[in-house]
């Protein structure tokens, strides 16, 4: 057994060796650089400080550039649209006219009728260059075929590795794509004052989709304006389980107070974002 001395100093040489070390560890440790933190991607940096401008010619200038910096980025696809919207907010008509022909362009053979319905739909929606949108909501139902709809609906499916379903299932969505854009083309005509043009779209949409509320209101519509009470009330009536309370409202405060409103019926759902642009676009600028 080592005497007490010895057994003194080699605890002494041991706590001072752990010493040494814990100091040596902590001196590399406030020496290390602070771990690095995780660094904006640049198109986020660049797509941020872009959408931020205040001024919109700088913005839109800003996204152009972006455009072409990253031109693999994920918010390339939707710039074009954003940058379509300002320019109709700003009112410049050979440049709005431009961009939606640069949509269209761009967009892919198979994808081409959605982006006609989709400029269609906002220079509807503003109420400016009604030739223009006329020509687009047009094309966007001459270019939407059942035949290449099915077609790429079964790939969809194979593609995820699915049993496509019956084509009298894919049929059902092929009618309320068509529906909605002949809905719109309705609705162009009705501004541009066509109302029979107006009402057979409307006729046509709904027949391809006799639950799609808008159709049921652009039919009510044009029979309101044409002063045919006897033919608005029968036809708000059988269109009664497709128009929504505020909508219906709307309708029949253009009939006569002797007129008999049609019945009362339970409560429909809420407004779909569709419907309350047509109210917007459409039926608020009623005469009655």
């Amino acid at each position: 057994m080592p005497e007490p001395r010895i057994f003194r100093l080699l605890l002494f040489c041991r706590a001072s060796l752990l010493a040494l070390t814990i100091c040596a560890s902590h001196s590399l440790f406030a020496q290390a650089p602070p771990a690095t933190q995780s660094e904006v991607p640049p198109d986020d940096k660049a797509y941020r400080e872009a959408i931020l401008l205040l001024d919109p010619q700088r913005r839109i200038d800003a996204m152009e550039r972006f455009l072409i910096d990253y031109p693999q980025s994920r918010y390339a696809a939707g710039i074009p649209n954003l940058i379509f919207g300002w320019l109709i907010k700003d009112g410049q008509k050979e440049k709005i006219l431009a961009q939606a022909n640069r949509i269209i362009d761009k967009a892919p053979e198979n994808a081409k009728s959605v982006a006609y319905h989709a400029v269609a739909a906002k220079l509807l929606g503003a109420g400016i260059l009604l030739d223009e949108a006329e020509v687009f909501a047009v094309k966007a139902v001459s270019t939407f075929k059942e035949g290449k709809f099915l077609e790429l609906q079964r790939q969809s499916y194979n593609m995820r590795g699915q049993t496509p379903p019956p084509d009298g299932y894919l049929l059902r969505g092929f009618n309320s794509t068509r529906a909605t854009y002949l809905v719109t083309l309705g609705q162009v005509y009705l501004k541009k004052g066509r109302d029979a043009e107006a009402e057979k779209a409307f006729k046509d949409a709904h027949k391809a989709s006799p639950s799609l509320e808008a159709a049921s209101i652009g039919l009510a519509t044009v029979v309101a304006k044409s002063g045919d009470n006897t033919g608005g009330l029968s036809q708000t009536r059988s269109a009664s389980n497709t128009i929504s309370p505020v909508p219906r409202a709307r309708i029949e405060s253009c009939w006569p107070r002797s007129s008999q409103a049609p019945a009362a019926r339970p409560a429909s759902p809420p407004i779909s974002p569709l419907t309350r642009s047509w109210i917007d676009t459409s039926v608020g600028a009623w005469p009655c």
